[in-house]
């Protein structure tokens, strides 16, 4: 039997691939825990500061400090969500790849490229 899925586990899971440059694929996840992980870590239309916060540090430190989660200016992204959604950039070296998170969905992060 596999171990209870929660929050923590599906936020570490996001920032290991995160950490490594890459969209966290999620298919081995129960798509509503997901969905509902993502949708608590949100306060309205915008995530929580101390969720987002906290979710930037384990990237940073899950890439060996290599690694940065940074809050983006929504004028940059080419694709705009009409609803909840972070507007953020990870960086990696001289690389800033446009991400967008979106709670309340099974696949909750794209690059906007």
């Amino acid at each position: 039997m596999s171990p209870e899925i929660d929050e923590t586990t599906v936020y570490r899971h996001a920032a290991d691939a995160l950490a490594e440059n890459v969209i966290p694929e999620f298919s081995g996840f129960d798509p509503g825990v997901v969905a509902r992980a993502f949708a608590a870590a949100f306060d309205g239309f915008s995530p929580k500061a101390e969720w987002l916060e906290a979710f930037k540090v384990q990237v940073l430190r899950r890439s060996g400090f290599l690694v940065r989660l940074e809050e983006a200016d929504i004028s940059e992204f080419r694709e705009r969500v009409k609803g909840p959604a972070a507007y953020l950039a990870l960086v990696h070296g001289g690389e800033r790849r446009r991400l967008r998170l979106v709670p309340g969905v099974t696949t909750p992060f794209a690059f906007d490229e």
